[in-house]
Formats: structure tokens, sequence, C-alpha cells
């Protein structure tokens, strides 16, 4: 069967570059750079319009904000006429703040050094001179709230990584994503966290141990919390009847199964157990595996 588009209602363009990002792009990144596209006055003043979008997505102003610093951080959506807020050193390399600039801070505005306690105990220990040279330098460098800075901090100090340099990389990193305010942070951090969980009980689950995921793995577990909106009892559910039927984990196997109850709409483990529970007919899915293994073992 030969199939076209039909453009009934007009033509929407989008730029190329979207298919570039749709592995990392959720439902809502995808609702909105459509919405966008079909109506690009949405673009102006896009900060003072987040209800407006998340009404028209049927979402929430945090997805609506997390979104569009997705979409910033691709380069798919960019600020119009205006710079980013600092001047990129060479790699990333941060200049340091010395000790006289420090000392000069103190003396005309103490309450900028307020950071560096606040920052010490998201951390647990008193910072040396360097390190709260780096701090003060990372702010500056970025052009941030402390705010900002103490949320990259806890995120890190959650994940186990307290050193200062790692925060540094971090902060610039996410920065350069195109997240430039604590409140669009704030949901940032929020979906990193859903997906280091989400893939922490998936290394416990398939038993992955140390090992980093491959890409292909990662592209898969992307689309099963971001595109499929799976909870981990889901994913859960798709091991166990993968082990049943292989004998071993399989992070494919997985995937065609889970890919499987989005296609049916299935939401929760009940959707699927109704499911099994309805009569099969008188040719069974097991049976069919039978015959064909048997005809393999005979051919």
């Amino acid at each position: 069967m030969k199939l076209r588009l039909e453009y009934k209602n007009g033509i929407i363009n989008l730029p190329a570059a979207v298919t570039e990002s749709l592995g990392g792009a959720t439902k809502t990144d995808l609702a909105l750079i459509i919405l966008l596209s079909r109506e690009p006055s949405l673009c102006e003043n896009i900060d003072s319009k987040t209800a407006e979008l998340a009404e028209k997505l049927s979402t929430d102003a945090g997805e609506i904000k997390a979104s569009v610093a997705f979409w910033r951080g691709t380069g798919v959506l960019a600020a119009d006429g205006t710079e980013k807020r600092r001047t990129p050193a060479p790699s990333h390399s941060i200049p340091p703040l010395s000790a006289d600039d420090i000392e000069r801070m103190s003396e005309s505005e103490p309450d900028r050094l307020s950071i560096l306690d606040a920052c010490a105990q998201l951390l647990g220990r008193i910072l040396n001179s360097s390190e709260s040279s780096c701090v003060l330098a990372l702010r500056d460098y970025l052009g941030v709230d402390d705010e900002y800075i103490l949320l990259i901090a806890a995120y890190c100090a959650k994940k186990g990584k307290k050193n200062i340099k790692y925060i540094e990389k971090t902060a610039v990193s996410i920065y350069d994503e195109g997240v430039e305010t604590s409140s669009e942070l704030e949901s940032h951090l929020f979906r990193l966290e859903s997906r280091d969980e989400f893939e922490a009980h998936l290394r416990r689950l398939i038993g992955a141990g140390e090992r980093s995921f491959t890409p292909k793995e990662k592209e898969r577990f992307s689309r099963w919390q971001d595109e499929y909106s799976f909870d981990f009892d889901m994913v859960e559910l798709a091991y166990q009847k993968t082990v049943d039927a292989t004998g071993k984990a399989s992070v494919a196997y997985m995937d065609k199964i889970l890919s499987s109850w989005h296609e049916k709409g299935f939401k929760t483990p009940s959707d699927v157990d109704s499911d099994d529970r309805k009569p099969q007919g008188s040719f069974e899915t097991d049976d069919f595996f039978g015959m064909a293994v048997k005809r393999g073992l005979n051919g």
C-alpha cells in the first residue's frame, strides 16, 4: 500500500536539526516544538507564556520550562538578537579569582561571599582558598545567581561527586545546554535525577554492574521513560517476561515487549495482566514458537 501526506490545513516548517534530537526528546518536547512551529508568535517573550503553553499542551509549567531548555540546548531554539551573559573562555577554563579580588569583594560586597558557607554545608566540609576562588569565579563567569550554583552543587553532592572541579564542569555543561536561570535549572535537574534513578534501577535489574551503558541501551531506556512514560514496574514486568521466554536478561527483547505494550495503549501491569487473561483462541503463541523451533530443528 502506498501512502501520501495530506496537507489539508497547510504545512508546518520544522528545523532539520529537530530530527537529530528525536532520541532524547520527550512527548512534551515534541509537542512544544510542533506548536511553536505552527504558531511562531508564541516564541516572543516565551518566558511569560509558560502557563499558556502548558494549558495548550495539557501539561505543567515545569515541563514547558524543561522543554524550552532542551530545545535551546540542541540549538533548535535560540535567543533572538541577544547574546549569552558570558564570554566563553578557551576550553571552558574559568579564570580564577585572585586573593586580592576576593578581599575586595569581602570589603565592598560581603553578602556575595555567603555562597561559600552555603556550599560548604552542602559538601560537608570547609572549602579551601582555591575551591572558594573557583566557586566565586564560576558564578561570575556564568553570570548566574547563588541559587543556580547551589542547585548544581546539591545535585552533584547527591551523586557523591563533591569535587569542586566536577561541580564546575557540570555547571558549565548544563549552562551551555541553554539552562540559564534557576527556575529552568530546577526543572532540568528534576529530569536528570529522574533519569539517573531510572537507570540505577535498570542497572540493578539487568545486572549491568559498573559497566557503561551503550548508546543503543541509553536510547531505549530514554524511550521507555520519556516517550512511553512507563513507570519502573512496567519495565520490571518486561524483564520478568524476557527471562521467562529467553532464560536471560536482554534489553533488546525487553524493548520489543515494551514497544508492543505501548502500541496497545497499556500503562500499568494490570493492563498487561488483563490482556494475558483474554481468550487467545485455539492457536496459542506458545504453540507457534514451538512449531517454529521444531521446524528449525528438522530443517
